[in-house]
């Protein structure tokens, strides 16, 4: 597990693209717990609409290039998760960042 969140778990993992099975990526995956998140809204929100959250979301992410943005690999909505299949970014994780324990940013 690389982290967990009040909504969702994050594991590495590897892909295998519909197009290109024989090429494997290196991915982070992120498990979207739907039933918390509506809970956490008190109820006032319905399963199609978190869904419909989430595949705006990939779909803006993927409609950005950009070299400081992590790009979506696919997107899986299922009964229970939203499930986004992520580019994995090795390096320094970003709370250690944020409280000065790293060394900064790095081009790479």
């Amino acid at each position: 597990m690389l982290g967990r969140g009040n909504f969702a778990d994050v594991f590495k993992g590897y892909y295998r693209a519909r197009a290109d099975p024989f090429k494997e990526l290196e991915v982070a995956v992120k498990f979207n717990t739907i039933k918390a998140i509506i809970d956490d809204r008190n109820g006032l929100v319905m399963k199609a609409d978190v869904l419909k959250e989430f595949s705006d979301e990939y779909n803006l992410v993927c409609s950005v290039d950009h070299p400081g943005i992590f790009k979506y690999v696919d997107y899986y909505p299922t009964d229970s998760h939203a499930i986004f299949v992520m580019e994995f970014i090795k390096g320094t994780h970003l709370l250690d960042m944020y409280n000065g324990n790293a060394e900064g940013f790095s081009e790479e």
